[in-house]
């Protein structure tokens, strides 16, 4: 699963947001037509993933997803004049979708809880028509659901990057809700009285797009999780519950507690874990969303392990050594991204035959 670095985001929020550059890695195309085009492929990327949820058996995996949506994206690129897809565009891209598809878990909660918060209010200018299950759970197109969990990713990076460059809460909160309102297009707006909005003025469908906006970003300042400590960790951690049941169930976590786990975990809402349980289940969940580094093997025939780090770092990639091995080099910052582009393709040592991908173990 991943976890999507500060780095990409800010490569997507300024595909969004700033003028290209003469030197820029981005397509020949203007930049208001590059940020519509990773928009656009990033939504058909994460609504085929989506379908998979909605017991579509046939369905792509997030990545066989991402692949189809990026070759259409080319297509239509091909077809409309705009040129081929940069590389910095396939790369936000690919950061959108993977990134919401594998914590869609977490985004799907602060959504639910954002548009329900909607649903009772009145805070959208034509009214809410959020249709809902017998169960009373919200029911979402697959199409709108794809933008909004779009736009709360955008959102949470758009956070994060304000705290890094120490903005006030107030500027956080503006850059916030203007990165969740990129995102949120005709789909999204669908959600509210569709018979009419769509063919309402910019000013009407505006307001709606600001009012939903501020609904997730209130939702991820709220910073609230389920009281439940299990539902809390699959609510924040993106993962399911019988995963967790099975760890509490298994052999080393379940005897660090006192009593019968499986009779509490037919009560999940009076669930009693013990600290040391709930710190080991902590640690397991949350290890399952970091990247894996990615490992090089120095080709010994060509060059020594330190060629091959003095080439990467001339290339601008951070490398370190494996502790593993005494040809082994780590990338721990994933997918090398050099001014020629993404990809080990596109690492000069790659193309001198000094290393090969292989993991360490």
């Amino acid at each position: 699963m991943l976890r999507y670095p500060q780095l990409v985001a800010a490569v997507l929020l300024t595909l969004l947001a700033a003028p290209v550059s003469a030197g820029a890695s981005l397509s020949a195309a203007p930049a208001a037509r590059a940020a519509t085009r990773v928009r656009r492929a990033s939504v058909d990327a994460l609504v085929r993933c989506l379908k998979r949820d909605e017991a579509a058996a046939s369905a792509p995996t997030a990545e066989k997803a991402l692949k189809l949506a990026l070759r259409a994206a080319q297509a239509e690129a091909m077809l409309d004049g705009g040129g081929a897809l940069g590389e910095a565009e396939r790369a936000a891209i690919a950061d959108a979708a993977l990134s919401v598809a594998a914590l869609r878990g977490r985004y799907d909660y602060w959504l639910g809880n954002a548009l329900g918060s909607l649903a009772a209010g009145s805070a959208v200018p034509t009214g809410p028509a959020l249709p809902l299950s017998a169960a009373g759970e919200l029911c979402i197109p697959t199409a709108a659901r794809a933008e909004c969990l779009l736009a709360l990713r955008a959102a949470e990076a758009a956070f994060a990057m304000a705290g890094a460059r120490c903005e006030s809460a107030a500027e956080a909160r503006v850059a916030a809700a203007e990165a969740a309102r990129e995102w949120l297009g005709d789909a999204a707006l669908a959600l509210f009285d569709s018979a009419s909005l769509l063919d309402s003025s910019a000013e009407v469908q505006a307001g709606v797009r600001l009012a939903c906006s501020e609904a997730l970003v209130r939702e991820l300042e709220n910073g609230a999780w389920p009281d439940e400590p299990v539902d809390r960790l699959c609510a924040q951690h993106s993962l399911p519950r019988w995963l967790l049941q099975h760890w509490l169930e298994s052999e080393p976590i379940a005897g660090l507690g006192v009593g019968a786990l499986p009779d509490r975990l037919q009560s999940p809402g009076a669930q009693q874990l013990g600290a040391l349980q709930l710190s080991v289940l902590e640690a397991l969940a949350s290890s399952q969303n970091y990247r894996a580094s990615l490992t090089l093997r120095a080709n010994t025939l060509v060059c020594s392990r330190q060629q091959l780090l003095d080439s990467l770092a001339a290339d601008g990639v951070r490398a370190l050594p494996s502790s593993l091995s005494a040809w082994g080099v780590l990338l721990p910052d994933g997918r090398p991204a050099t001014e020629r582009g993404g990809g080990l393709q596109n690492l000069r040592a790659w193309a001198a035959g000094m290393c090969e991908a292989q993991d360490e173990v």
